[in-house]
């Protein structure tokens, strides 16, 4: 009983991580002793019942650490924090409010490249579904150079967990990176 207890308090810390569920500290689940052992019924109910009401919410919590992940990867000196109370903020990694605290970031305070990543991101994780086709044109238009040779991989990821596909126009061999098994040459009239 107790690794199951262990399991669902894992279960909740990453959901909590990621915006889903009440903070981390406002919940510990406490183990139960040898002398406790009246208790397994009730709690293995008790378990069993978090975790359907868990249930619900995984794809949502895998892609939201997604989005925050490739966010975090690409916006320097600032990071991408979602929560049940603020929604989507930006909190700084170099300036602080106070000696505990780092400033936070107005969207509207993030460069243009920043604000078309965000946006694109979101769309692509959030609103495309199961056997969409994406198409994307010129998308190094917007983009820093570090960011295209990590545009494929990124977009790789959020394929993996939303089943779509993605057919992306460039003249940028940066996007392409060491992805040159995927490109195909369109050749036409000239």
């Amino acid at each position: 009983m107790n690794e199951a207890l262990v399991k669902l308090d894992e279960r909740r810390k990453s959901f909590s991580s990621v915006g889903l569920t009440v903070k981390i500290k406002d919940y510990d689940l406490l183990q139960i002793g040898e002398e406790q052992k009246d208790l397994v019924d009730v709690l293995k109910l008790y378990v069993d019942d978090s975790h359907k009401k868990l249930d619900p919410f995984d794809g949502l919590a895998q892609k939201i650490k997604l989005f925050k992940s490739i966010v975090n990867k690409r916006f320097k000196h600032k990071r991408l924090e979602i929560s049940a109370e603020g929604g989507i903020c930006f909190i700084s990694t170099v300036v602080k409010k106070d000696a505990n605290e780092y400033e936070s970031i107005p969207l509207s305070s993030l460069s243009s490249g920043e604000q078309n990543e965000l946006i694109l991101f979101y769309r692509l994780i959030f609103d495309s579904k199961s056997d969409d086709l994406i198409l994307i044109d010129e998308p190094e238009l917007s983009l820093h150079i570090s960011w295209q040779n990590k545009f494929i991989k990124d977009l790789k990821e959020v394929t993996s967990i939303n089943d779509v596909s993605i057919v992306i126009a460039t003249h940028s061999p940066d996007i392409i990176d060491d992805n040159w098994g995927l490109r195909v040459e369109l050749v036409g009239v000239e």
